[in-house]
């Protein structure tokens, strides 16, 4: 994959000039009622094997998960989803109590799988009133869209204060970035017609996959 060496002052502006220009054609989505929200260095992953639980991605091979933390993981009144299940959430439902806690899918650093209605899932209410917990893999032919937020990322570390602070996400900014163009080339290559989506601030731009797969990876100059 080809590199690109940028001065750190020069990333934000690189960054929010390449996703405007890979807009594309919008397509409708529908019937995709659940999110599941995961880390950026997790997409790819995700995308070449489905979403797991634990256990199953340790029975798989695909990561070698130790029983102490599988051990953890079952202590379900920490840990909702176990070892053995994945945690989604839904938004909109208009029968929480007041106060309930609602989880949010819609956080500008992490990467929201856009999930088919059709799946099996089970209500847990234990720490979120719309979690939901479902112990089947679910494929990536259940995968409605890939939703991201960096447009909205940009702008909260454009009104951060601390130098420090304006650092340390620049560089978060552009590990995202590049884990981006890895999910574009993962797609690809599992011939998935799942689009990208920027949803920042609810202004959702569907993103061109083969010109992200196309983009450089971001280093910054030493």
């Amino acid at each position: 994959m080809k590199q690109l060496q940028l001065e750190e002052k020069d990333v934000l502006e690189y960054i929010k000039e390449q996703l405007l220009s890979f807009k594309t054609e919008k397509k409708i989505i529908e019937n995709a009622k659940f999110h599941h929200t995961t880390g950026y260095h997790n997409a790819v992953s995700i995308i070449n094997n489905g979403i797991l639980s634990l256990q199953h991605q340790k029975d798989l091979n695909i990561n070698d998960h130790s029983k102490e933390l599988l051990d953890i993981m079952n202590d379900t009144h920490s840990h909702i989803n176990g070892s053995d299940g994945v945690s989604l959430s839904v938004v909109g439902l208009d029968d929480l109590y007041e106060h309930e806690m609602e989880y949010n899918p819609f956080q500008e650093k992490f990467v929201d799988f856009m999930i088919s209605n059709d799946i099996k899932a089970y209500r847990h209410t234990t720490h979120y009133g719309n979690e939901y917990i479902s112990y089947d893999a679910i494929l990536p032919d259940k995968f409605q869209a890939i939703d991201i937020r960096l447009l909205s990322y940009i702008n909260t570390i454009n009104n951060l204060k601390n130098k420090n602070s304006n650092h340390k996400e620049i560089i978060e900014l552009m590990n995202k970035y590049n884990h981006l163009t890895e999910m574009a080339l993962a797609l690809q290559d599992n011939n998935l017609s799942i689009p990208i989506r920027e949803m920042s601030d609810n202004n959702m731009i569907e993103l061109n996959k083969e010109r992200i797969s196309e983009s450089p990876k971001i280093l910054i100059k030493k």
